[in-house]
């Protein structure tokens, strides 16, 4: 069953327990957008192979337990995360890894289940917290499903908050 959520419509909380696994949203232009929930290795198998022109909009939304997916150019982060009310790290897929949004690392208070010791967060360096995402990262189960042989991590910014950072490779686990 695939569920239609509109843009602005937030789901409550005992209906984010229950976010399907694949449902459409409508995007401001009128668009419906099928976003996919935790997929699996088929998955991973097609995005690995494709085209990187084919992967444009390849937007993703990882929360401490699952991956929001979705293929957009128009349908932002926000609009996922205010409709299926969640917060997540916020990537571009690619074929061999993800690019992460600064924000993980600008500002780490939205994500406590990679930043717990807000006294200690404070004392990182940019550098530091990047390097504790990217462990996280290349350890996230969701992540090593759709990229087994290892992810590689990319950093952008919207708007460009940070620095820009070098790519890095890391094996999985």
């Amino acid at each position: 069953m695939v569920a239609a959520l509109r843009k602005g419509e937030f789901c409550s909380e005992p209906a984010r327990a229950t976010i399907p696994h694949n449902f459409e949203m409508i995007t401001a232009e009128g668009w419906t957008c099928p976003v996919r929930r935790s997929p699996g290795d088929a998955f991973g198998l097609l995005l690995r192979g494709a085209p990187g022109r084919a992967l444009v909009g390849m937007h993703g939304l990882l929360t401490e337990t699952d991956l929001l997916v979705w293929q957009s150019t128009t349908l932002l982060h926000a609009d996922v995360e205010r409709v299926a009310g969640l917060r997540g790290v916020r990537i571009m897929l690619r074929n061999s890894g993800v690019r992460v949004e600064n924000e993980t690392v600008a500002m780490p208070e939205r994500f406590p289940w990679l930043f717990p010791d807000a006294v200690r967060t404070a004392e990182l360096e940019v550098e530091e917290r990047r390097q504790a995402v990217a462990a996280w990262l290349t350890t996230n189960r969701r992540l090593c499903v759709l990229y087994p042989s290892g992810v590689e991590i990319d950093w952008y910014a919207e708007p460009a908050a940070l620095p820009a950072a070098t790519m890095v490779t890391l094996p999985p686990g």
